[in-house]
């Protein structure tokens, strides 16, 4: 009796084996159990575009040396600067004529002429790459200290570009989970073999299981009838302890099929949820391809008319710094006045923020990403916020001008703070609300925001200028 016992144990322990190592070596699942019979999952392995999502070809001048001097470094440089930086941009704006007449500059077309095919082809990709609102070669697209026109057109660059963008990411989706698809569902068919194989063990001691207990029943049964145990070995205890292991062991076999089962079934879930999924971003795709000629042809007339306003931006932003190096003159002089009539009011080297709104472009130099030039931004603007202007620090107006750059103008002299006569300056306003030599205090309001001079949108331009010269207001409003 006990070889049966042995054998059928050690073909339990065997099936066991299998399951639990399928895939090693020796013998495979395939060869001991038989095919699964699995309900079918519903297909994702659909065609998909392989060519990357097709760009404009764009002809895009060389960047040219047009670094703009710093027209406010202090002393009698300022309109010397100013002047300075328009005889550097005249010359950039004869060099870019003449590459678009056909390679009148010298220089330019001969590195272009050297170009092969394949690099000139390489930038273009690179140059018409797309650049996605949000990014800070976007935010450059449509700075408020551009000409209007230049922003119209970025922002219309923009919104094709950003289409355009999204097209790309939901293909990236749609491959994600096309790739997640297949791996859930090989999962889930390795799950079913799994199932059938725990089942076949469970099978297996069961069947056992009802042997031995058979056995031990018709024994009993005998023993009673005849008076005497059927056996005189002892082999009969043995069973008692075989019952009770088998027993357990069907429990737990048991209680494999049901979490194995369990699994498969989530794998399932997860698969159709993934596949609703693929469907839909399927469908996005599908709708926005029909589109993508015309986003095309959209970022491409965009790009265009962003070069078309180069020059027009380049002549506003010559005005700007010219002016700003001329105020740089005035404010020196009349700061000096002030110290000289003995009336100045000294502020506390703490500046708060002129106004509530965010801040929507910093102190620095700008590099257009598309036209690749650089441009000096000479303060911090500021978002409208509640609209008030409010003086940075104690201090005393020193003037209040109509600026054709910088329009309603107010400029607060702060006295002498670190060895250096420092003064606020708050453009583009709306309304001034206090009037030459007003005492103001810090955080009291000063103006109204809004859109006049060079401006494309209400905002408040803040400088800060020691001894008449920009330097960027971070450095004064963070020692609060």
């Amino acid at each position: 009796m006990r070889a049966p016992v042995a054998v059928m144990t050690a073909l339990a322990t065997a099936v066991g084996v299998v399951v639990a190592g399928a895939g090693g070596g020796g013998a495979s699942a395939a060869d001991l159990l038989p095919a699964p019979t699995l309900s079918p999952l519903p297909t994702v392995s659909v065609p998909l575009p392989t060519e990357s999502v097709p760009l404009p070809e764009t002809s895009l001048t060389d960047p040219v040396d047009d670094t703009v001097e710093d027209v406010t470094g202090g002393g009698d440089g300022d309109g010397g600067g100013a002047g300075d930086s328009g005889s550097t941009a005249g010359g950039t704006t004869s060099s870019t004529t003449g590459s678009s007449d056909g390679g009148a500059a010298a220089t330019g077309g001969d590195r272009r002429g050297s170009d092969s095919a394949e690099q000139r082809r390489e930038r273009r990709e690179r140059e018409a790459r797309p650049m996605v609102a949000g990014t800070a070669a976007a935010r450059d697209l449509v700075d408020d200290e551009h000409s209007p026109e230049l922003r119209a057109a970025g922002r219309a660059f923009l919104t094709a570009d950003r289409a355009i963008a999204e097209i790309a990411h939901q293909r990236q989706v749609m491959d994600r989970l096309e790739e997640q698809a297949a791996e859930t569902a090989q999962y889930y068919r390795a799950l079913g073999y799994d199932v059938l194989a725990a089942q076949a063990t469970a099978d297996t001691v069961g069947d056992r299981y009802e042997s031995v207990r058979g056995q031990m029943t018709t024994d009993a049964r005998t023993a009673y009838v005849n008076g005497q145990p059927t056996t005189d070995d002892g082999s009969g205890a043995d069973l008692v302890p075989l019952v009770a292991s088998l027993n357990d062991r069907v429990a737990r076999a048991s209680l494999r099929v049901g979490d194995l089962t369990l699994l498969r079934d989530a794998a399932r879930a997860e698969f159709e949820t993934i596949a609703a999924r693929h469907a839909a971003a399927k469908t996005r795709v599908e709708q926005a391809d029909r589109a993508l000629a015309a986003l095309t042809a959209q970022r491409s007339n965009a790009l265009a008319a962003v070069q078309a306003a180069k020059a027009g931006d380049l002549a506003l932003h010559r005005a700007r710094l010219a002016e700003s190096g001329e105020l740089g003159t005035q404010i020196r002089a009349a700061s000096a006045a002030l110290q000289r009539s003995g009336r100045t009011v000294d502020g506390t080297g703490v500046f708060a923020q002129p106004s509530a709104g965010g801040v929507t472009s910093p102190y620095g130099m700008r590099y257009h990403p598309i036209l690749k030039y650089p441009k000096l931004h000479t303060g911090t603007d500021f978002a409208g916020g509640s609209s008030a202007v409010r003086a940075a620090d104690d201090g005393r107006v020193l003037m209040t001008v109509v600026s054709a750059a910088y329009g309603n103008f107010t400029v607060v002299d702060h006295g002498v703070l670190d060895g250096r006569r420092v003064t606020t300056a708050y453009a583009h306003q709306a309304q001034f609300l206090v009037r030459e030599g007003q005492a103001v205090r810090k955080g009291e309001q000063i103006g109204v925001i809004g859109s006049t001079g060079y401006s494309t949108g209400p905002h408040l331009h803040f400088e800060v200028r020691e001894d008449g010269a920009v330097v960027n207001p971070v450095t004064w409003l963070s020692r609060g």
